[in-house]
C-alpha cells in the first residue's frame, strides 16, 4: 500500500492527496513442483513413486497454506526361503489428515526425495553356512521425515535351523525350522512416535505342518501359528489412508510359508503383502497364501507345488506399497534352491498434499 502526502500550510497541514493498493508480492499458499501432480479440489498431491525433488517456490502464509501434509512408506522385506517367515513391511509413517498441530511446515527450497526398494530374496543359504534373514526393505525419506525399511523373513535350511525375523519398520516373520518358541522381528525399529510398524510373528517347531510367522504390518503384528498343524501365519494387515484420494491399503505383511500337512499357507496382508508358498506332498495341494489386495498394487500370491522338488516359490510384495514377501516353501533339498524363492518386497512410496488455493 502507498500513500503521499503533501503540506498545505501551518493551518491545514499535511493531507493525504493519493493512495495505491499493491498485490502483495508472494502467494498465500503453497506453490511447488517436483513428482507425478494431481489435483484434488483446492488440494495438490504429489506422488513420488522413485527418487526426485519436491520443490518449493512459494511457502505461503497462515491465511491460506504453509505446511505440507504427507505419506511416507518405506520398502517391505523380502519373505524367507524354505518354508520362511513373511517379510515385514516397510515403516509407514504420515500426517494425513493433519493433527491438530497441523502439517509439515515448509520454505522455499528442494526438498530431496529418496524411495525405498524392496528387500531382495534370496534362493536360500549353503549348506552348512550361517542361517540369516532374506533381505530387508531399504528406507525413504522426506525431508526430516524418515521411515525404515521392513525387516526380512526369517530363512530355514532343512535340516540345519532356521533363523528370526529381521527387525525393521515392521519385523520379519520367523522361520518354521528355528527353534521353537522363537519371535519375529522387532517393528517400528528406529523407534518413533507413533509407531511406524508391528513385529513379526513367531515361529519354529515340529512337523507336520512347520509354519511360519507372518510379517509384521503397519496396522496389526505378523501372526504367530498357534500349532504345528496350523495354516502358515498371515501378515498383519496395513493401514488404510485417502491421502490420493482413493481407499488404498499401505504396509500390508507377507505371508509365512507351510509344509505338507496344513491347508495352506499366510496370506498377504492388506496393503501389498505377497503371499506364502505352500509345499504339496502325500496329503494333497492345499493352497497358497493370497496377496494383499485394497492396495495400489496388490502383492502376489505364493505357489503351491507337487512334487515340491519343482518349487515353491512367496509372492511379492505390491510395487510401491511397502508390502512384505511371502515365504517360500519347501522343495526337499538341503540348501540353496533356485525355485524356491520367497518373494521379494514392495518398494515404498512418497504422497505430498497441501492446500493451494
Amino acid at each position: 500500500q502507498g500513500v503521499t502526502f503533501v503540506y498545505v500550510d501551518s493551518t491545514v497541514g499535511w493531507r493525504s492527496v493519493h493512495e495505491n493498493q499493491y498485490e502483495s508480492a508472494g502467494s498465500s499458499y503453497v506453490t511447488a513442483t517436483g513428482g507425478c501432480i494431481a489435483t484434488s479440489g483446492d488440494y495438490k498431491i504429489h506422488k513420488f513413486t522413485g527418487p526426485g525433488t519436491f520443490t518449493v517456490s512459494g511457502a505461503g502464509s497462515a491465511c491460506g497454506s504453509n505446511t505440507v501434509e504427507y505419506l511416507v512408506v518405506a520398502g517391505g522385506g523380502g519373505g524367507g526361503g524354505d518354508l520362511g517367515g513373511g517379510g515385514g513391511a516397510g515403516g509407514y509413517r504420515t500426517t494425513f489428515p493433519s493433527p491438530t498441530t497441523g502439517g509439515l511446515p515448509v520454505s522455499i527450497q528442494s526438498y530431496s526425495i529418496t524411495v525405498g526398494a524392496g528387500g531382495t530374496a534370496p534362493s536360500g543359504p549353503n549348506p552348512g553356512s550361517p542361517i540369516s534373514a532374506s533381505g530387508s526393505g531399504s528406507s525413504t525419506t522426506f525431508s526430516s521425515v524418515t521411515s525404515a525399511g521392513g525387516g526380512g523373513g526369517g530363512q530355514s535350511q532343512f535340516p540345519f535351523g532356521g533363523s528370526v525375523g529381521a527387525n525393521g519398520g515392521s519385523g520379519g516373520g520367523t522361520g518354521a525350522y528355528a527353534p521353537a518358541p522363537t519371535a519375529g522381528g522387532t517393528g517400528n525399529t528406529p523407534p518413533v512416535s507413533p509407531p511406524q510398524g508391528n513385529n513379526g510373528g513367531g515361529g519354529g517347531g515340529a512337523g507336520p505342518g512347520y509354519p511360519a510367522g507372518g510379517g509384521g504390518g503397519a496396522g496389526a503384528v505378523g501372526t504367530t501359528p498357534p500349532n504345528t498343524t496350523s495354516t502358515g501365519g498371515p501378515g498383519g494387515v496395513g493401514v488404510q489412508n485417502n491421502i490420493d484420494g482413493n481407499n488404498y491399503y499401505w504396509s500390508g505383511g507377507g505371508g509365512g510359508a507351510v509344509y505338507q500337512q496344513p491347508p495352506a499357507a499366510g496370506n498377504g496382508g492388506l496393503g501389498g503383502g505377497g503371499g506364502g508358498g505352500k509345499s504339496g506332498g502325500p496329503e494333497g495341494t492345499g493352497s497358497a497364501g493370497t496377496g494383499g489386495g485394497c492396495a495400489m498394487n496388490p502383492g502376489t500370491a505364493g505357489t503351491v507345488n507337487n512334487p515340491e522338488a519343482n518349487g515353491v516359490q512367496g509372492g511379492a510384495g505390491g510395487d510401491n506399497t511397502g508390502g512384505g514377501g511371502g515365504g517360500a516353501g519347501h522343495n526337499g533339498t538341503a540348501g540353496v534352491q533356485s525355485g524356491s524363492k520367497g518373494g521379494n518386497g514392495g518398494s515404498g512410496v512418497v504422497f505430498i498434499r497441501y492446500k493451494f488455493q
